[in-house]
């Protein structure tokens, strides 16, 4: 009887160690992609390829041009008990400010800059080297690099607002 009574312990407290998510309840309209993100405790001085707290996956992403609308599945937890980890759909809004069109041209100018100085085409070799990057990612180390060794840009969009939550009606995968 003692040994069933343990089992059952053990595999309540797993149950309660595995669930680590946030409260539905808890993300609310408007709220940021960054306050969403804190539910899960993540702390923006630490970096994103560490942190492996938030469950969620990009389900679409449309660009209307001036605004991008992306949608994810978040995982939270549920308020019933033994119901399990529920999936919502949380929509974002992120929209063109008005200098958009200045800071990508600024991009251009500085990718061109960037082609054609042999000093930071080595810097981007040694980096490659000593980090294994692929050739579909070479892009985005290309203008990280060259962004951040230059001035940093602008931000020429608005930050990501929640404007729609919706249970995910998917069946799970």
């Amino acid at each position: 009887m003692k040994k069933i009574a343990v089992i059952i312990c053990l595999v309540f407290c797993a149950g309660c160690a595995q669930s680590n998510l946030p409260l539905r309840d808890q993300v609310h309209l408007g709220m940021s992609i960054g306050e969403v993100w804190q539910l899960y405790g993540y702390d923006k001085d630490e970096p994103l390829e560490t942190y492996k707290k938030v469950k969620y996956t990009l389900v679409e992403k449309r660009d209307t041009g001036k605004c991008t609308f992306s949608t994810h599945r978040y995982w939270f937890k549920n308020t019933e008990p033994f119901a399990g980890d529920q999936p919502y759909l949380l929509t974002f809004i992120s929209c063109r400010l008005p200098n958009y069109d200045e800071v990508q041209e600024e991009i251009r100018r500085r990718r061109e800059l960037f082609e054609n100085d042999p000093n930071l085409k080595r810097k981007l070799d040694t980096f490659c080297q000593k980090y294994p990057v692929d050739s579909k990612n070479k892009d985005i180390v290309i203008e990280l690099l060259h962004i951040y060794i230059n001035d940093p840009l602008p931000q020429c969009m608005s930050e990501k607002m929640l404007i729609e939550i919706n249970d995910d009606e998917s069946p799970p995968s």
